[in-house]
């Protein structure tokens, strides 16, 4: 969330930068299996793909972010730290934060008309 935040959207090289850092976290995390928040990073990453105007990439982050969030749901190793069903929010209880995540996904756009993409948005909006 802090590196969306402090993003320069007018630097393509630091959101080049950044793009690359949440995939590499992301990747770490989820290979720890001991974080269940590591589909906020794939959130990130489906969020700066489109500020980058990469559909492809935010398409394929949605369709990862699903699957992501079904795996911590149904892993007993990382369930204990569900808050709640709500899609992707209840998977923390750094609920301080859901207004960035909300705000973030109210922003986002399914040129495409990509079906995870809107759905990720329909879970996140409503």
């Amino acid at each position: 969330r802090d590196l969306i935040i402090d993003l320069d959207t007018n630097s393509k090289k630091h959101l080049s930068l950044l793009r690359s850092v949440v995939v590499s976290t992301r990747k770490l995390l989820r290979s720890t299996n001991l974080e269940a928040e590591y589909p906020f990073f794939t959130f990130a990453t489906m969020i700066l793909a489109q500020i980058a105007r990469d559909w492809n990439q935010a398409e394929a982050a949605a369709t990862r972010l699903i699957q992501d969030e079904n795996d911590v749901r149904n892993n007993e190793s990382l369930d204990w730290s569900i808050e709640g069903d709500r899609f992707l929010l209840g998977l923390s209880f750094y609920d301080q934060l859901n207004h960035d995540w909300m705000s973030w996904a109210q922003g986002l756009k399914n040129p495409n008309n990509h079906e995870d993409t809107q759905l990720v948005i329909d879970a996140l909006t409503k």
